[in-house]
């Protein structure tokens, strides 16, 4: 895991951070209150992009999910990175809190992306990120290649 600022990152990252951030303004989270948006870029360079949002019926598809759809309907290049940006309504952002993937989310990308995937977690205020490798993120893990 590596700590930096928004600001050091290269311009392709920089722009998808940016992105993440006011993208996750327009999830729909009614229940868990925690906006999120996730941004996928191939290794062409292709973004795609999606939010989490919450039904009455209580189900929720989370952001990462979302841009995993979108993916699917390419031609499925490479995913070199995966950045998540995430705020909570409820309280005022933090510097220290970092929106990281959720365990299914984890699970999700492990199918799809390979172990040295950067994983790019946005923390509340938008100007610091931890990068993780899909493997650092999900030690252990059990997918296609395990069936």
């Amino acid at each position: 895991m590596e700590q930096i600022k928004v600001d050091e990152l290269p311009d392709l990252l920089k722009d998808a951070v940016n992105k993440a951030i006011i993208t996750s303004k327009k999830a729909i989270s009614y229940y868990f209150r925690y906006d999120v948006c996730a941004v996928l870029i191939d290794e062409a360079g292709n973004e795609f992009v999606g939010i989490n949002w919450e039904s009455s019926n209580g189900s929720t598809v989370c952001a990462e999910q979302s841009a995993l759809a979108s993916y699917f309907l390419s031609e499925r290049k490479k995913i070199m990175y995966v950045i998540t940006a995430g705020w909570s309504e409820e309280r005022d952002p933090s510097s220290e809190n970092f929106c990281i993937p959720c365990g299914s989310c984890r699970q999700d990308l492990n199918d799809f992306c390979t172990k040295d995937t950067i994983i790019i977690g946005v923390n509340e205020t938008g100007d610091e990120v931890r990068k993780f490798t899909l493997e650092e993120l999900l030690p252990y893990s059990f997918g296609a290649e395990n069936l």
